[in-house]
Parts: structure tokens; C-alpha cells; sequence
């Protein structure tokens, strides 16, 4: 039908009909008029964390992209979230390490100083660029790990997603600054390592085994090898990579401790699995003064969790230590022998007194000081008597330095030939292959 001028007119000029518009959305049941405010250090995650958005679910109900707190949509795809139970993930310090991460980022392209590097004899250079394709591998694992993770874990326990992107970030710059020495200073990259050791942490089926071996053992360890790296420094721009390096594992570290620790108060009964995993992951150990103690303990009272023990200036027999001139200050973290309770306490953790004959021990280098006056020789001379004593068929070894004392002080010199010493122990007891690094 033909419609007129006229209607038409009459058509434009009057008010549509509108349908019913439904708004409902606009109030779908979650907490309405929240006011988050600014703490000291800003208005971080734990000032947000407030009312029903603050506490994160003992286990997530959603399997959906839901941020905690938002209300559900109906006919929403799955996602494939496995790990929905808090104890899977949880550590009680990621939104603290986290904003740690964002406050403390730096730029490997303008936050070392490269122009403080000078030409090395080829054979440093060579080492120090053997040590950073070393490394530069190791933060690739270290960056693909935790990556591999976050799409496993509910949105409703986003603090821990947060750290995990954080330390992907972190590693990045590692390992960007790794590659970038490796390539600064006349060198390049070298020999690529056989990822035996570094494969095994990709194979985790389980968030805290992931856990326990990458942020715990791993980074723990890498750690260590970042202040290494910063004291065999040749400049400023390797002792600033380094110790920004290491401030960045030190978060990494952390996180890992706090998870355990949760999982420990939370699920007590995963204690034994949690010591497999990293039974698992330490083929050999070490520790030094204090820590030599540990170790010497650990071998004495559980000789098959590994194959190799090294223990520098370490504390052997416990019931006698405090009659040394240094043992007084001791007293409070080891204990007294004048005490019948805290003896028999001692008695029981003291790794020489827990020698037994015919047990095969793992192979073990003890090294000591002529010259030290914490912990005195003597300590490391009984406990290899009695290691070698008890018939162990594997070797156990006794390096002594006339020169040096407890560590402190000791050139370079002596230091560089107890580190040559320690690997050639290490590669022997554990089979490793050994080549130089100039071979290709």
C-alpha cells in the first residue's frame, strides 16, 4: 500500500514505541558502593581485598573466567581450571611479593651500566660467557614454568596468578640480560648445557612439586649463584646485573616457602609427599659452618635421600661444640649439654654420634681451616674418621687448608682452588660429563 507525503510526515513526527527495556544487569546481587582507600604504600591488592571481594574460597565454585567477587553469568562455557582448591596454590605472601615485583621492576637496556665494560683475557671472557648461556637457558625454564600454570588456576585465587605473570616478567629480564652480557663485550654465546637437570622441572604434575623444585630448590639455588656472580664481578655492569637478579629471585624464594608453609598448616598429611618431591630433586647437597651441620645431619640420619655431600667448616659432634671458645654464643639455637633434657635432644640430632658401622653412606667431602676459630678443624676430622671407619663403599674425602680460617679473608687464590676442587668432587660422585668450555 502506498503510504502519502503527508503520512509519512506524520510518521516521523511522532514518538516510536520503545520496548521494555531490561536493566536487571545493572544490579546482579554483588556488593554495591564499595569504597576502597589508599594504605602507606598505596591502594595495593590487600586494600582491595575488602568486604565479599576480599576473602579468597577455600574452594572455587566457578569453572568459568569469573573474577572473584563478580556474579555468575548463565549458558557460560567451561574453562578447563583444575586447580580449584586454595591449599593447591596458595601463599599467604603473593599480593605482597607481587607489588614487591611491580615497585621493583628494572630495564636491562637502561639500568646497568654497560659502558663500565673492558676487554677481558679470552679465557674470562670465555667463562663469564659460559656462565651467562648457562643462565640465559636456566631463565627460559624459569619463565616457562610458572607460565605454563596460570591458565590452571581459578580467577577467584588471582593473587597467586599475579605473582606467577610476575615472576614470567622477571625472568624475561634475566634472562634479556643474561644474553645481552654474553654478546657486549667481544665474547658470544657458548656451549648450551644437556637439560637433563633442567627438564625434570617442566615434568611437575603437580603445583606444589612444581613449587617445591622451581621456586624452593631452584631458585634457591640460583640465588646463591646470582651473589657468586656479583662477588667474581669484573665491573659494575656484572655486579648490578647480578644483584638485580637476585633481588628478583628473592621473591621467587619466598613465595615458594610461604606455599609449603601453607600447605603444611593446612594439609599436614602431604608432608611426606612434599619431602619426595624434593628428595627427588637433590642428587647432591651442601652447607657450610652452621650449615655443615645440616648437611653432616642429613647423611648421618638419612644416608639414601642423595648421592653426594659436600660440607664446608661443619659442625659434626654437637655435644662438644659448646665447649669451644665459640660454642657460648651457640647455646641458644643448638643448645646446652648441662641441661639433661636439651642433652639428650642433642644427642639425638648430633650427626657423628649417628654413625652406624655397615651402612653405605653417600660419597662425602668435608673441608676445613687450619686457621678457624668458629668451627675448629677437629670438627671435620672426626666425622670423616668415623664415615671411613664404618666400611661405607663409597669415597669420603678430607681437603684441608693450612692458610685459611673460617672464610672470611681467604684470597682468591684459595677460594677459586676449593671451588675447582668441590666441582671435580661433585662431577666425580655424581657421573657427570666434563667439558672444557672452550670445546664446541
Amino acid at each position: 500500500m502506498a503510504i502519502d507525503q503527508q503520512d509519512r510526515m506524520q510518521m516521523l513526527r511522532a514518538e516510536p514505541e520503545l520496548p521494555e527495556l531490561d536493566l536487571s544487569w545493572m544490579e546482579p546481587g554483588t556488593e554495591w558502593g564499595v569504597r576502597a582507600q589508599p594504605g602507606r604504600r598505596g591502594l595495593t591488592i590487600d586494600e582491595i581485598n575488602i568486604g565479599s571481594y576480599g576473602e579468597a574460597p577455600d574452594e572455587s565454585e566457578g569453572w568459568t573466567m569469573r573474577p572473584r567477587g563478580a556474579a555468575s553469568r548463565e549458558a557460560v562455557p567451561r574453562v578447563a581450571h583444575y586447580l580449584r582448591d586454595k591449599a593447591d596454590t596458595w601463599s599467604k605472601n603473593a599480593s605482597l611479593l607481587y607489588e614487591e615485583a611491580v615497585q621493583r621492576q628494572w630495564s636491562s637496556a637502561t639500568d646497568i651500566p654497560w659502558e663500565t665494560l673492558r676487554p677481558l683475557p679470552d679465557r674470562v671472557e670465555r667463562a663469564m660467557c659460559q656462565f651467562c648461556t648457562f643462565l640465559t637457558e636456566v631463565e627460559f625454564i624459569a619463565g616457562d614454568v610458572p607460565g605454563s600454570w596460570l591458565p590452571k588456576i581459578s580467577n577467584e585465587h588471582y593473587e597467586v596468578k599475579l605473582f606467577l605473570a610476575s615472576q614470567v616478567m622477571d625472568e624475561a629480564r634475566h634472562l634479556d640480560v643474561f644474553r645481552k652480557r654474553a654478546l657486549a663485550n667481544g665474547g658470544g654465546l657458548l656451549l648450551s648445557s644437556g637439560n637433563a637437570g633442567l627438564r625434570f622441572v617442566m615434568d611437575a604434575q603437580d603445583f606444589t612439586e612444581m613449587s617445591a623444585i622451581l621456586h624452593v630448590q631452584g631458585e634457591g639455588l640460583i640465588q646463591s649463584i646470582f651473589r657468586m656472580g656479583e662477588y667474581i664481578a669484573t665491573c659494575d655492569a656484572e655486579k648490578r646485573m647480578f644483584r638485580l637478579a637476585a633481588q628478583d629471585e628473592s621473591r621467587h624464594v619466598a613465595f615458594g616457602v610461604m606455599h609449603l608453609k601453607y600447605i603444611l598448616e593446612t594439609q599436614p598429611w602431604r608432608r611426606e609427599e612434599i619431602h619426595a618431591y624434593l628428595d627427588y630433586s637433590e642428587p647432591a647437597i651442601q652447607g657450610g659452618s652452621a650449615g655443615g651441620l645440616m648437611v653432616f645431619g642429613v647423611l648421618a640420619h638419612h644416608p639414601q635421600v642423595c648421592a653426594a655431600v659436600l660440607a664446608h667448616v661443619g659442625i659434626s659432634d654437637a655435644l662438644r661444640t659448646e665447649l669451644s671458645p665459640n660454642g657460648e654464643f651457640n647455646i641458644t639455637e643448638f643448645g646446652t649439654v648441662r641441661d639433661e633434657t636439651q642433652f639428650h635432644g642433642m644427642l639425638g640430632y648430633s650427626p657423628y654420634h649417628a654413625v652406624k658401622q655397615g651402612t653405605t653412606y653417600p660419597a662425602v667431602m668435608a673441608t676445613t681451616g687450619m686457621n678457624d676459630p668458629r668451627v675448629e678443624p677437629w670438627q671435620s676430622f672426626k666425622m670423616v674418621a668415623a664415615l671411613q671407619a664404618s666400611g661405607t663403599p663409597n669415597p669420603v674425602l678430607l681437603r684441608v687448608s693450612h692458610n685459611t680460617g673460617h672464610g672470611g679473608g681467604t684470597r682468591l687464590s684459595e677460594r677459586d682452588q676449593q671451588l675447582a676442587d668441590s666441582y671435580t668432587f661433585l662431577f666425580a660422585a655424581l657421573d657427570l660429563p666434563y667439558r672444557p668450555v672452550g670445546d664446541r
